[in-house]
């Protein structure tokens, strides 16, 4: 019996220590104060479903999310409560779920794959279960760690209908046109995906999307009304993003596109004028920058900055066209009195060239002469200077051909004054361009180098609105608002103000301005391009009620005989408005010569028109 219960004692002895030992190894049996509260005395334990996630998503799926199932062995008598850290690569948090009283589920939210690129992004999240809200005070098995890993690949593939818009509008159509481009995904994006545009706004007014599906949306391209555009041809670019959100971190694949269109709005002639009749007409192969008439060799002189930079030389007897290409895009251009040479103004250089050999193989080049600023008019005397009127400057320059010597004339000339030679040769007239109190001044250039004389005695008084002009003696001036002068070697009589040519009436407050003139004493005529300045320049882009007219008057009476509308042409089959450019008289004929210019002609080398007019 003894050595029984000996042994039963020795049994029990050894099954106490190792129960010691197991509540040991499981982090409990001793008095931490931190007792768990279980049935049988152990401590709470936090157990994990999984440690580690794998997730992939393509960009237009909805974003994933995954759940995670949080045991509590040993669960005791009191509340416990979680907390948790996470990095935030690929998804934007984790949130956990009780019974009441225990924890019992991580719900791990990720990122929509249409926010974020092609990749693996790999975080991490730690779970603490503890027995205050901080869970300083931890149990058993926390805290638990999760790895994550998300995979973003693939995605959707866009397209659009139509890469180019062409609609057509009467000029006169108070209704806007509109036209639509469908965008397509290839299958549909959950979440539905969001169209970004952007255009110029030549002709296009605004876009409006309209949802049809999450696979499809369709673009409203809306044009201005045909009253409120240009007529001719006007073009638009349209760049168009296709993103899984409208913040734009992520585009759809095929993505962005860009579309071109195209209005076409058809010009009528102006109400109640008669079209301009002419003899003939003919397209020039290239643009206007600026031009003089040769009366020398009855010839209109041209410079051009398209398709090329180049002067040109029109026989108006013959109908031939020669030409010849500049170093630079000409400004400006002037014919020396004696019709044998001309010089181009250019960005600081004035070219040089004689006039007959202009087109000939073998011509010498022209001779370059250097400044410092832009020629925005110039002056070619005819002995050995040319005078420049800078784009952006008060002071002009004289230029010694011979020397290339350059000097400033201290003179308070307007920046973009128009310049004139007296058919006299000594002085230099120029107009204040658009300033208030706009005046006529004077140079004197018959020592070589220009030097101030004198401006008019009215200090704006009278407008000259830029631009001027003389009669063939010399004798009247001709201002752009349609006042004239008188021109005088005594000052005292100098740019006295003589009357007004009539122009025509306008709605607008700045009125009709005088774009070119030409006064003719053989015919005892003048010949005048007139346009409406406000609805012609300053609304926007020439989408106003912009007219041109061809107006003629009695040169000694000043009497306003006639008025023609430049007129239409048709290029392609559509009408385009003509703005007059340029008028000159024939040198033996009593014939003028109009140049205009197609509005928003597609075709540049279809855009300038001369006319000959009886």
């Amino acid at each position: 019996m003894f050595r029984a219960h000996r042994q039963a004692g020795s049994l029990a002895r050894g099954f106490v220590l190792a129960w010691a030992m197991l509540l040991q190894a499981c982090g409990g049996g001793g008095d931490d104060g931190n007792d768990d509260g279980g049935e049988s005395g152990s401590r709470a334990r936090l157990s994990v479903e999984t440690a580690n996630i794998t997730v992939a998503a393509e960009p237009g799926d909805n974003a994933p999310s995954s759940s995670v199932r949080l045991t509590i062995l040993n669960p005791p008598k009191v509340t416990l409560y979680s907390c948790v850290e996470n990095s935030t690569l690929g998804i934007t948090g984790v949130t956990t779920l009780s019974n009441g009283l225990l924890p019992t589920q991580a719900l791990i939210s990720f990122r929509s794959p249409g926010r974020l690129s092609d990749g693996t992004y790999n975080d991490q999240v730690e779970i603490q279960v503890g027995t205050d809200t901080d869970c300083t005070e931890q149990i058993d098995g926390s805290p638990a760690t999760i790895d994550i890993h998300y995979t973003v690949s693939g995605g959707r593939v866009v397209s659009i209908d139509r890469d180019t818009i062409s609609i057509e509008a009467d000029g006169q159509d108070p209704a806007p046109k509109s036209a639509t481009v469908r965008v397509t995904l290839d299958e549909i994006a959950e979440g539905g995906f969001s169209v970004v545009t952007e255009q110029t706004a030549n002709a296009v007014s605004h876009t409006t999307i309209h949802h049809i599906s999450q696979a499809q949306q369709d673009i409203e391209v809306v044009f201005k009304a045909g009253d409120a555009l240009p007529t001719g041809v006007v073009d638009d670019t349209m760049t168009i993003r296709i993103c899984y959100f409208s913040t734009c971190e992520r585009e759809v694949e095929g993505s962005p596109f860009t579309v071109s269109t195209q209005a076409k709005v058809k010009a009528h002639a102006e109400p109640g004028v008669t079209p301009m009749p002419y003899l003939s007409r003919v397209i020039l192969p290239h643009d206007v920058v600026d031009a003089e008439f040769d009366k020398a060799a009855n010839a209109l002189v041209m410079v051009s900055r398209a398709p090329s930079d180049a002067i040109y030389v029109y026989d108006v007897a013959t109908g031939l066209e020669r030409s010849r290409l500049l170093p630079q895009p000409p400004m400006s251009v002037s014919i020396a009195p004696d019709g044998l040479t001309t010089a181009v103004g250019h960005d600081a250089h004035v070219s040089v060239l004689d006039l007959a050999t202009i087109g000939q193989a073998g011509a010498p080049d022209p001779t370059l002469l250097d400044f410092s600023s832009d020629a925005f008019d110039i002056v070619l005397d005819g002995n050995g200077f040319v005078h420049v009127f800078p784009e952006d400057e008060l002071l002009p320059y004289s230029i010694e051909i011979a020397t290339n010597t350059a000097t400033s004339v201290f003179s308070l000339v307007r920046p973009r004054a128009r310049a004139r030679l007296h058919p006299a040769g000594q002085w230099i007239y120029s107009a204040d361009y658009h300033v208030p109190a706009s005046d006529i001044r004077k140079l004197d250039i018959s020592s070589g180098n220009a030097t101030a004389l004198y401006d008019s005695p009215y200090d704006g008084n009278f407008d000259v609105c830029g631009n001027l002009w003389f009669s063939e003696d010399g004798g009247t001036i001709y201002t752009a608002c349609g006042n004239i002068f008188i021109s005088s070697a005594d000052q005292a009589q100098d740019m006295i103000h003589a009357g007004a040519l009539e122009l025509s009436p306008s709605e607008y407050e700045i009125g009709w301005n005088i774009r070119s003139l030409s006064a003719s004493d053989a015919d005892d005529e003048i010949a005048l391009i007139e346009e409406d300045r406000y609805a012609c320049d300053f609304w926007p882009g020439e989408a106003g009620p912009c007219y041109s007219h061809l107006a003629l008057y009695g040169k000694q009476s000043l009497d306003r005989l006639t008025a023609y509308s430049v007129g239409l042409v048709t290029i392609d089959g559509l009408d385009f408005a003509q703005r007059g450019q340029f008028v000159f008289h024939d040198a033996a004929n009593g014939r003028k010569y109009v140049i205009g210019r197609a509005v928003n002609s597609p075709d540049p080398l279809q855009s300038y028109y001369l006319s000959v007019v009886e």
